[in-house]
C-alpha cells in the first residue's frame, strides 16, 4: 500500500517517511506539483499535501488531478495554523481531512495507519 506526500521541506518528509516506515507502510516524496502526475501512477491510497508546497492557485487543480487519477485516495492537506484562508481553500477545493501542522505532526502516525494499513 501506497502514499505519496507532496512537500518540498526534506526534513519533514523524512520524518514522515521514518513514521510510515516504522508503521511498515510506504510513503513517496513528491516535491513539486509539476513532478506529481508521473508519482501518481503507483495509485496512492493517502495523498498528503504540505500546503507550504502549493500555491493556493494550484490547489484545486491539483487536488482534481489526484481525485481523476486515484478516485479512491483520501486527500489530506495540512499547514501553519496562521494560514487560515489557505487551509479553507484546500477544504473548498475537496480535501477529505486538513489540519494545521501541529494537528497533523501529533496525529500522523495514526493517519499514516488508518489510511495506508486498511
Amino acid at each position: 500500500m501506497t502514499g505519496l506526500f507532496l512537500t518540498d521541506d526534506l526534513m519533514f518528509a523524512s520524518r514522515v517517511g521514518a513514521q510510515a516506515e516504522s508503521l511498515g507502510l510506504t510513503i513517496q516524496t513528491v516535491n513539486s506539483v509539476e513532478t506529481l502526475g508521473e508519482a501518481l501512477a503507483c495509485e496512492p491510497l493517502l495523498f498528503v499535501i504540505d500546503l507550504a508546497a502549493v500555491a493556493t492557485d494550484q490547489l484545486a487543480t491539483t487536488i482534481a488531478a489526484v481525485r481523476q487519477r486515484v478516485p479512491g485516495a483520501t486527500v489530506i492537506a495540512f499547514g501553519p495554523h496562521v494560514w487560515e484562508a489557505k487551509l479553507k481553500a484546500a477544504d473548498q477545493a475537496g480535501c477529505d481531512q486538513v489540519f494545521t501542522r501541529g494537528q497533523f505532526h501529533n496525529e500522523m502516525a495514526a493517519l499514516l495507519q488508518q489510511h495506508l494499513a486498511g
